[in-house]
């Protein structure tokens, strides 16, 4: 495997960086009191542990281009459950402890995912939704190697794990294609407080995601008053652009689609926006899946509800 293509342990994250200590208690209270709490990307996840405890909420967790698609797909395909795990080095070497560990119970599994646009070794496919067919997933775990929707579900859970007495909420996988089924579970869950985590790309944010996550909140209609920043800047961006057409146009010209052009992945930006190129009758099961986060012996698995 090429370590160029994985993330560095690097130093230690540090919990107590003062500048988030800072007024905590009173600033945590304010962010808490919004309706919909939006991180952009998941780096900034660690230092937000507060919004996810304590409460029933629902998380979303949103990587349009190309992951949440591609899980959404796999679920819709047959999948039995999604794994996810990020690029770091010690949750590389954790997915395929986890594989060994599955296989040797005799669950059906297998691993997914990419370095650089090429499947992992060992992987059946790439990140791609148009790759996604019965044959491949059916009846199958997928351990899903992944590096934005990956490290922002690893690093949700971690914060689940650590504090299960004080974890009350849902969390689930959203994307264009099963944005009215996400709506409507939020909906039913009652007047919960929505937080929305982006996949962004390379530790900013993206436009996809914030387009995604304005419209989600749009059909919500909750009220601008009751949304925090990053929710105020998404509906910004949903605003402007209003359809997936007019926003393929502008991510004609974004990093992610210069990035998959290089590898000859391109079309992965359509099929993420649009459909085209998936599986027909795979993506109109993809309107009634919800990848959700349910727990078997303490192993946290996203199974559509």
């Amino acid at each position: 495997m090429n370590n160029r293509y994985i993330e560095p342990k690097g130093k230690k994250r540090n919990n107590n960086d003062v500048e988030f200590l800072d007024k905590t208690p009173f600033v945590n209270q304010v962010e808490k009191s919004y309706r919909v709490n939006v991180l952009s990307e998941p780096e900034i996840i660690v230092k937000k542990g507060h919004l996810f405890l304590d409460e029933k909420i629902v998380i979303v967790g949103v990587d349009v281009i190309r992951c949440a698609t591609t899980s959404c797909a796999i679920l819709a395909a047959g999948g039995t459950a999604v794994r996810f795990y990020g690029k770091r080095t010690e949750l590389i070497e954790k997915m395929f402890v986890d594989l060994d560990r599955y296989k040797k119970m005799g669950i059906p599994c297998v691993t997914m995912g990419e370095f650089a646009g090429k499947p992992i070794p060992g992987g059946i496919a790439a990140n791609s939704p148009r790759v996604v067919s019965p044959k491949l997933v059916r009846g199958k775990r997928i351990l899903f190697l992944t590096k934005n929707l990956g490290d922002l579900c690893c690093d949700i859970i971690e914060i689940i794990e650590e504090n299960r007495h004080r974890w009350l909420g849902d969390f689930v996988i959203g994307c264009f294609f099963n944005l009215e089924k996400t709506v409507s579970f939020i909906q039913k869950s009652g007047r919960r407080r929505v937080v929305v985590c982006c996949g962004g790309f390379r530790k900013t944010e993206s436009l996809e995601d914030l387009f995604f996550t304005g419209k989600l909140i749009t059909m919500l209609r909750i009220p601008e008053r009751e949304c925090d920043d990053g929710a105020l800047a998404s509906i910004a961006v949903y605003e402007k652009y209003r359809t997936t057409i007019k926003l393929r146009e502008a991510i004609k010209y974004c990093r992610v689609s210069r990035v998959l052009e290089n590898f000859n992945m391109i079309d992965d930006v359509e099929s993420s926006l649009t459909g085209k190129y998936i599986n027909p009758t795979i993506l109109k099961s993809m309107a009634g899946v919800l990848p959700t986060l349910t727990w078997e012996d303490r192993d946290p698995w996203f199974k559509s509800i």
